[in-house]
């Protein structure tokens, strides 16, 4: 029985078992951590919008963030998510060697684990990015390090 480090759940769950997978299989990889990442994006988007809200004034309805922004980001994520599926795809096709052989800059079991990392660690610092502004602007306000107008 294998142990499983809290630290190190996300390396299980991105295993991929077979070297030398077909495009389908790499597609399926893909498809089936797509709920991982929509949960994990989705868990963090709530907490990031309910510390904006609390984090601005409340003057208006218009000062909340749009719903429509909100769903817009979350397709836009879920567009760039299948770039994973079609580069390693490309990848896989285009670094074929007669041999049956990889290229060194692609291995079948590293890519899609790496990709879905550092688009998941971008999606996230994008959604996060607000939040932190807004709390450094509010530091800075609070401790009349930079004076902001009513405006802002």
């Amino acid at each position: 029985m294998t142990k499983i480090n809290p630290f190190n759940l996300l390396d299980f769950l991105l295993q991929v078992k077979g070297e030398d997978r077909t495009c389908v299989q790499i597609i399926l990889w893909w498809e089936l951590r797509r709920i991982l990442y929509n949960f994990i994006v989705g868990i963090v988007g709530i907490c990031c919008w309910i510390a904006l809200v609390s984090l601005i004034p409340q003057k208006g309805s218009q000062d909340i963030p749009e719903p429509i922004a909100v769903a817009a980001f979350a397709y836009l994520c879920n567009i760039c998510y299948c770039l994973g599926w079609l580069t390693e795809s490309v990848l896989r096709i285009s670094t074929k060697n007669t041999d049956n052989l990889h290229s060194p800059f692609y291995s079948g079991k590293t890519y899609g684990p790496f990709c879905f990392k550092l688009g998941l660690y971008f999606t996230l610092f994008v959604m996060l990015l607000p939040v932190g502004l807004w709390s450094v602007f509010n530091l800075l306000a609070y401790f009349e390090v930079m004076h902001f107008d009513k405006q802002f």
